[in-house]
């Protein structure tokens, strides 16, 4: 057998190099796709203890809010959460689990559209309100507190963006 001749794509080290090429890449992108989808987890994770550190932010003002229906107030609260944090939507409910307020993003929806197009995804955070006076044990009302999916690719789009580089 004449080693001279063999063709220069069909030698063993030019196979070798495809076979090994071959395996870095196919291991590259599984680990970039890890990496990646730990970084929106982590992200969204991250998001949502925000919201629930809002919670006891605003919870005392929206109670007192609702305990005096003071819809001037209650929308002020709202626009002020929406305005410093990565909340894309709120809802508050009162007592009987009708719909006091909503702002944000979805403003020109329902309350129902709103609750579907948030449906589903665990991008939410939800608490009761109760009476700031505290004459009563129970309920005053209700708020919801929303965020997409956008806000979370926001978040997570400079290390996706390393990440690829």
């Amino acid at each position: 057998m004449d080693f001279m001749n063999v063709p220069l794509s069909r030698s063993i080290g030019f196979e070798l190099l495809k076979k090994i090429f071959g395996v870095y890449c196919i291991a590259a992108v599984l680990i970039s796709m890890t990496q990646a989808w730990v970084e929106y987890t982590q992200s969204r994770d991250r998001i949502i203890q925000n919201m629930q550190k809002q919670q006891f932010l605003v919870e005392e003002g929206l109670a007192t809010a609702v305990w005096h229906l003071d819809k001037p107030l209650l929308n002020s609260l709202m626009k002020g959460i929406l305005s410093h944090s990565n909340i894309t939507g709120i809802q508050v409910y009162d007592e009987f689990g009708q719909i006091m307020a909503h702002v944000g993003d979805d403003q020109v929806l329902s309350s129902d559209d709103l609750t579907a197009r948030y449906a589903g995804e665990p991008y939410q955070h939800s608490f009761e309100l109760f009476d700031p006076v505290k004459i009563s044990e129970e309920a005053v009302g209700k708020v919801i507190f929303y965020t997409d999916k956008e806000v979370i690719i926001t978040d997570v789009k400079p290390t996706l963006i390393s990440l690829l580089m």
